[in-house]
């Protein structure tokens, strides 16, 4: 489990401390994340997060979670484990839920098993009253809420099989730049790849991964922008002009990338710009200004 240093996350570790003592071979391990880390939350394998306390009616559905984490629960039905099975694209589930709702368990029965048979659904159940910041931000006015991708919401009485044909029908093109992100860091660039090359589009949530703030996306997004620029050089100059239009906006790091980027993609339009910023006329950075002449020295190559 991640805890945090405040009241919700000692309750979170109270229940889990408990629960250890009361379920033979259940291990419960504690992570404390540093200042900016995630909040506090129960996590239950790779693809369930709990941010709530599981108790009350909640209790029976999360223990069914822990069985299905030790290999003991029954399967899903077949019909919804064959639509499971050809969910390829990365889906966030949350649920919304407060203890006391009567029709909460329902939905988290039919729901807690799927992140189980697909390593690609990530679900997380957030307890709305726990953490009414998080339910104010997705405009949680009742529960049960399930929310798939923030983009698809369904309120009150759920159908599993809906949840799950709309998992499998999606377009590739709207996810978001945290399911993209999610499908970087778990070693599928190929497939991001393949996905834009397939459509001949480029996603506009990639964009983003291109100027992430954290150097790892940025570099798996740079990989990929690479990859198309190989395969399909016309597709992958249509990154140039939203990159530039970002670029004022960015910190040195970010610029320097960018500009590294424009050099890779073969953007021949940008020679005015790059050699801009490469004389200093535009007041870039040191750290900049190379880039840009590395940049112009790889398209004059071209």
């Amino acid at each position: 489990m991640r805890a945090a240093d405040d009241e919700r996350g000692e309750a979170l570790a109270a229940f889990c401390r408990e629960l250890a003592e009361l379920v033979p071979g259940l291990v419960v391990v504690e992570e404390l994340p540093g200042e900016d880390g995630p909040d506090p939350a129960i996590l239950v394998g790779d693809g369930l997060i709990y941010a709530a306390l599981p108790l009350g009616l909640e209790l029976e559905p999360f223990l069914e979670a822990l069985h299905r984490l030790a290999g003991q629960a029954a399967p899903l039905e077949p019909a919804e484990q064959a639509v499971l099975a050809d969910v390829g694209l990365p889906a966030e589930l949350r649920v919304y839920v407060v203890r006391q709702c009567p029709h909460c368990p329902v939905t988290l029965k039919a729901l807690l098993p799927l992140p189980f048979f697909n390593s690609a659904v990530k679900l997380t159940v957030i307890d709305a009253e726990l953490f009414p910041e998080k339910a104010a931000a997705d405009d949680i006015r009742s529960v049960p809420v399930v929310l798939l991708d923030g983009r698809f919401r369904w309120t009150g009485e759920l159908k599993a099989a809906e949840v799950l044909a709309v998992m499998r029908d999606r377009d590739p093109a709207t996810l978001t730049a945290e399911s993209l992100a999610g499908m970087l860091a778990d070693g599928r660039a190929g497939q991001v790849t393949d996905f834009m090359l397939e459509r001949d589009v480029i996603f506009p949530a990639f964009v983003e991964l291109l100027v992430h703030p954290k150097w790892p996306v940025r570099l798996g997004a740079m990989v990929v922008a690479e990859e198309l620029a190989a395969a399909n050089p016309p597709l992958a100059l249509r990154l140039v002009a939203p990159l530039w239009e970002r670029f004022e906006h960015l910190g040195t790091a970010l610029q320097g990338d960018v500009v590294y980027l424009f050099g890779a993609l073969g953007a021949l339009e940008m020679l005015s710009e790059l050699e801009k910023l490469a004389g200093g006329e535009a007041g870039a950075a040191e750290e900049v200004r190379e880039a840009a002449k590395d940049a112009l020295a790889a398209l004059r190559c071209t």
